[in-house]
């Protein structure tokens, strides 16, 4: 594999790079655990650098579908370190992470998270939005729109502005 990621939380490492995928898969996705062996770590930190380690990949370049539809992409690769049982090294993970840790049962690293990456990332969504005529006939509009889920609207504020009205 030699896939080079970032580790995004405060546990010493800075790069590492993946050695293996467990669960005999060809490669890793969102929440699988790999095994990484620490390229450059800082001075006084937990871990040294030439470790090697466990890790959860939090964060995948290579775009991820859905059940809803929607689709996700990060910017890098990166990792939490994590301890043979499970445990983030770490005290603290930086940047956005996706809510599928959460069916992957890595439920700590969200809750040491600074945020969601659902809350926080403008994800692109298709939705059906049923819309009533302003004369409150029986007749209904059946509209395909593809909505931005920000942090700062919900959508019943982009409705209720007239952003998604046609």
């Amino acid at each position: 594999m030699r896939t080079n990621l970032k580790v995004v939380d405060n546990s010493g490492a800075k790069r590492v790079m993946c050695i293996q995928a467990l669960k005999g898969k060809k490669g890793a996705r969102l929440g699988d655990t790999i095994i990484a062996s620490v390229k450059e770590a800082q001075p006084g930190g937990k871990v040294k650098k030439g470790a090697v380690v466990y890790g959860v990949v939090v964060r995948a370049a290579m775009q991820r579908g859905r059940c809803d539809g929607s689709e996700v992409k990060f910017d890098d690769n990166a990792v939490v370190l994590v301890n043979k049982q499970g445990e983030p090294i770490g005290t603290r993970v930086f940047g956005p992470v996706p809510h599928e840790l959460r069916k992957k049962k890595h439920v700590k690293i969200l809750s040491l998270a600074e945020h969601d990456a659902s809350q926080k990332m403008l994800i692109l969504t298709n939705k059906l939005l049923v819309l009533s005529t302003a004369t409150g006939d029986a007749s209904t509009y059946c509209l395909l729109v593809s909505v931005f889920y920000a942090e700062e609207y919900c959508m019943d504020e982009k409705l209720s502005r007239g952003f998604l009205l046609p």
